[in-house]
């Protein structure tokens, strides 16, 4: 992982991350990719430049739990990023993979305080029998604290794009752990 360098009127601004491969060309199974991460503080932006494609999407600024685009990307997941990278694609829902994430959420809403126990038992119950888009629409439209803690929870099959699926699961913890130690080592220097 290399960070490399932005103009000075840029930095701050954009963070660009550049992932080179991680074995020399033929080496293993069908090699290893490149790619060049860049995440916009301003418009809330992640541009994928690679091997692989380019892809692109942009969350805005507004709703934004952190002041710092970086602190926010590391709280989305990883089929959350390849369904925005994915719109307007023919995609298919995961009912096992939505009701896994779900019922993560509804125990940390528990843990949290934020729900109380017999909604979470409610919810985790109605959940276990989402089976498609519609059930987990229904699921979805039967309370507003559902709709404003799941909406985008919804995972869909991207195993047909040997792309996206290896940006997900390989580039991405990487582009993580860059992230994590970028903000680890501004946190040091300003104390």
């Amino acid at each position: 992982m290399s960070v490399l360098a932005l103009p000075d009127h840029l930095r701050g601004v954009v963070h660009r991350y550049y992932l080179p491969p991680t074995t020399p060309p033929g080496v293993g199974p069908g090699g290893d990719s490149w790619s060049l991460w860049l995440l916009d503080q301003e418009t809330g932006s992640l541009c994928i430049v690679s091997d692989y494609g380019n892809w692109t999407h942009c969350w805005g600024r507004s709703g934004c739990v952190h002041a710092d685009f970086r602190r926010e990307f590391l709280r989305l997941g990883g089929h959350y990023i390849g369904k925005k990278l994915t719109h307007g694609m023919t995609r298919v829902f995961q009912a096992e993979e939505t009701v896994k994430l779900v019922r993560e959420t509804i125990l940390e809403l528990r843990r949290d305080g934020t729900w109380d126990s017999d909604f979470a038992r409610e919810t985790w119950d109605d959940i276990g029998e989402v089976e498609d888009s519609d059930g987990f629409s229904r699921f979805l439209d039967s309370d507003g604290r559902r709709w404003n803690a799941f909406w985008e929870y919804a995972c869909y099959d991207i195993s047909e794009r040997r792309w996206l699926t290896h940006l997900m699961t390989v580039s991405l913890p990487r582009v993580r752990r860059a992230i994590e130690s970028e903000l680890a080592a501004e946190t040091e220097a300003a104390q």
